[in-house]
């Protein structure tokens, strides 16, 4: 599986501290056996999405989200002089920002942890487990508003906004809309269902 999760996201060799991007495999990997996954690719991106955006997996959605984040941070960090950006914890957190999906989904459809602690709610307690930094549990933490919280650093915001535009990014290819423009429609059919 380590094998697998290295492969899947070649962004790992952006972080610099070894003891971090270990963490980052080691939180995946962990994330995957427990929920029974054979592969990473398995993973589905969010099922309730499934019918608006056909079928979307969690690796190529996390790819897309940390590239978009590296672009933020690498333009923001030639345009703006003196801006102190820690590289690696946005990639980091760009990695991970989706893990806690891997309870959050059973097979085709969300997962009875969903409805209890919605995403981004178990990510905090997979990262703590690992040991990872607060500011990193943040990140994770702060990717999505459904969390309540909003990002308090600027490594917060850019995974937050690189999320955002790669939701977008798929809604936008699929349907020709934003995915925001869509939540309404969302929230009706799983109220319903």
């Amino acid at each position: 599986m380590r094998e697998e999760i290295v492969e899947a996201f070649d962004s790992l060799d952006r972080i610099e501290d070894e003891e971090l991007r270990t963490a980052v495999i080691d939180i995946w990997e962990t994330a995957l056996e427990e929920n029974g996954y054979e592969s990473i690719y398995d993973l589905i991106w969010w099922p309730p999405f499934s019918k608006a955006t056909g079928e979307q997996y969690q690796v190529g959605h996390v790819q897309d989200v940390t590239k978009c984040a590296i672009a933020i941070m690498e333009s923001l960090e030639e345009t703006q002089e003196g801006l102190d950006v820690d590289r690696d914890l946005v990639v980091a957190g760009a990695l991970l920002h989706d893990v806690s999906k891997a309870y959050e989904i059973d097979g085709e459809d969300t997962a009875e942890l969903q409805e209890w602690l919605p995403h981004p709610h178990y990510s905090i307690h997979l990262l703590a487990e690992a040991g990872v930094s607060h500011h990193l549990q943040h990140i994770v933490f702060t990717h999505s508003e459904i969390s309540g919280i909003e990002p308090r650093s600027i490594e917060a915001r850019i995974v937050r906004v690189a999320d955002e535009i790669a939701c977008d990014g798929i809604f936008w290819a699929k349907t020709g809309g934003l995915w925001k423009d869509l939540s309404k429609e969302y929230k009706m059919t799983t109220d319903e269902a």
